[in-house]
């Protein structure tokens, strides 16, 4: 248990600066790898092909962006990222061109609003991808000569 989470236990509401002042004086003196938070890994099968296809795409050092939606709860407020439909990532093709990629696993569908974006994607002639693994984004990067 932290030192906030003690405090906000115990029901207190200290200000911001009692905060700060408390976080420096609890702050851990180990080496640098303990100041560094262990990344968390994927759980699932789309986690998993997302990540073999980040870590291909750096591999062939294409610019690449993970974008990132969905919604989250902070206290009683309700946090929504991004719009609804947008893919998973960005990817800047060399040779020009800009390749979307929704991820997927084996038995995953797409959304009726990614549907919507894979149909906007078609109608500009932009390239939309639905991956389940890096073997589909290899393919198609061959196919247009970039990998």
């Amino acid at each position: 248990m932290t030192l906030r989470d003690a405090i906000r236990q115990a029901g207190l509401h200290p200000t911001p600066a009692q905060l700060k002042a408390a976080a420096r004086r609890t702050k851990p003196v180990a080496g640098p790898k303990a100041a560094r938070p262990r990344r968390a890994r994927a759980k699932t099968p789309e986690g998993q092909a997302l990540r073999a296809i980040l870590h291909g795409l750096a591999s062939l050092h294409i610019p690449r962006w993970r974008i990132g939606v969905g919604a989250f709860r902070v206290g009683s407020r309700f946090v929504k990222m991004g719009t609804a439909g947008l893919p998973d990532v960005v990817a800047l093709v060399p040779g020009g061109g800009v390749l979307f990629i929704e991820v997927k696993s084996a038995t995953g569908r797409l959304s009726t609003e990614q549907r919507e974006f894979q149909a906007a994607c078609a109608d500009a002639g932009v390239t939309h991808l639905v991956a389940r693994s890096w073997d589909d984004v290899e393919q198609r990067l061959r196919m247009r000569g970039a990998a």
